[in-house]
């Protein structure tokens, strides 16, 4: 009963969705109910709270890093900001990640997103480009950075402890072009907030276009004097403010995504080539503070 009137919500939500379904219908989460269904770029996310079989640490660890970085093609100094991101990253390998988001007026259409441009939103002390927030954390009042102090606040973060632990894995099939995330956390700390919001961000390498003041970042100049662009926000699978969490100390959560990965991501989209896709998941206060951020490989099947 409970599959058939699952199936028939979905029918009913959005005829352009893809459909699946789970038939565990173990509860694990008692504060949430047993699956619900998003919708994002016309492909269907089917969110389940059953049990993923991830192990997640109970002890205390180390928070990671993630320098969401605004950006645009048309910015001369931006490649100096995403070698700077780039080194830090080869600096703390699995600690630190890297998010390049392409908006406002410097972007160029072909890029942006509608997240991105949401995200550029909470950006109140933003006053140029590029420019970033490290877990979109507040130091000394300062959310937004310049590219000179990207690397100082990611080792302020990386120091701190996380209040929450993650773990997760992603899987294409690449015959159906479907992801499937799986995530499981435990908080570990009492949170002061009633609900956080997890992110589940799709992120493109290798994506080949223009950039302006490109030899401020050689590595990334190819044949033709062309540009390769590295880790593009593509879309966030979980809604551009994530998806509510409900944090209780001692009592993991279990996720698993579902998501059907369009020909093409972005508000004017470029082709989604599968082989340079990235996943990355994080949780966070709502729009601010990213409490923790971690990166699974994709394995393909």
């Amino acid at each position: 009963m409970k599959k058939f009137l699952f199936a028939l919500a979905a029918m009913a939500l959005l005829v352009s969705c893809s459909s699946s379904s789970d038939d565990n219908n173990d509860p694990v989460d008692p504060v949430q109910p047993a699956d619900t269904i998003l919708c994002a770029n016309s492909a269907m996310t089917i969110v389940s709270y059953n049990e993923t079989g991830l192990t997640v640490p109970t002890e205390v660890t180390k928070r990671n890093a993630v320098i969401e970085e605004y950006t645009g093609i048309n910015c001369g100094w931006c490649p100096e900001g995403h070698k700077i991101v780039n080194d830090i990253m080869k600096e703390y390998p699995g600690q630190v990640f890297g998010i390049n988001i392409h908006c406002g007026s410097y972007a160029a259409k072909t890029y942006t997103t509608t997240e991105g441009d949401a995200y550029l939103g909470i950006a109140t002390d933003l006053t140029g480009f590029p420019a970033g927030s490290v877990n979109r954390h507040s130091f000394s009042g300062k959310y937004t950075l310049s590219r000179g102090a990207f690397e100082q606040a990611a080792e302020r973060i990386i120091a701190m402890d996380a209040p929450v632990n993650l773990v997760a894995t992603a899987e294409i099939e690449q015959a159906t072009r479907t992801l499937t995330v799986k995530v499981k956390g435990l908080y570990t700390v009492e949170q002061a907030v009633a609900t956080n919001s997890l992110y589940v961000f799709i992120l493109q390498d290798n994506v080949i276009g223009q950039q302006g003041g490109a030899d401020g970042n050689p590595e990334q100049v190819v044949e033709g004097g062309k540009y390769r662009h590295m880790h593009m926000l593509r879309t966030c699978i979980t809604g551009t403010w994530g998806q509510e969490i409900t944090p209780v100390v001692g009592t993991p959560f279990d996720r698993t995504y579902t998501y059907v990965i369009p020909e093409k991501l972005g508000i004017k989209a470029i082709d989604a080539v599968l082989e340079d896709l990235k996943v990355v998941v994080c949780m966070a206060e709502g729009q601010k503070e990213i409490l923790q951020v971690i990166e699974p490989e994709i394995a393909f099947k």
